[in-house]
């Protein structure tokens, strides 16, 4: 799976839509062998970032998929993040808590 580094797309639409793509394939088989994490992890710092709200919520959407897999580890990496994005992250990292159990990989 590549990750597509989100500053390559001009136009915000783009970049929503490859979140969304991402949180789609994101799977079992390919999350802890074929994605690069540190890639994925930048995308989504970029854009959490963005000034489109849509693209914001496709990232956090696809942070609690990633949370899906890597537990607790991913959480820390978005400590930086403004108080807001932080409740919206958690907010989203608690919807997805309850079915995260037996996925975690780190």
């Amino acid at each position: 799976m590549t990750v597509l580094i989100i500053d390559t797309f001009k136009e915000l639409k783009k970049a929503h839509l490859c979140l969304i793509y991402y949180h789609d394939e994101l799977s079992p088989l390919f999350f802890p062998t074929r994605v690069n994490i540190k890639a994925l992890v930048a995308n989504i710092k970029k854009a959490l970032a963005a000034t489109n709200p849509a693209v914001r919520q496709s990232a956090i959407t696809l942070l609690g998929v990633c949370y899906m897999y890597m537990g607790a580890p991913l959480r820390t990496l978005f400590e930086d993040e403004k108080p807001a994005l932080l409740n919206q992250i958690d907010a989203e990292i608690e919807k997805v808590s309850n079915t995260s159990d037996n996925m975690k990989f780190v």
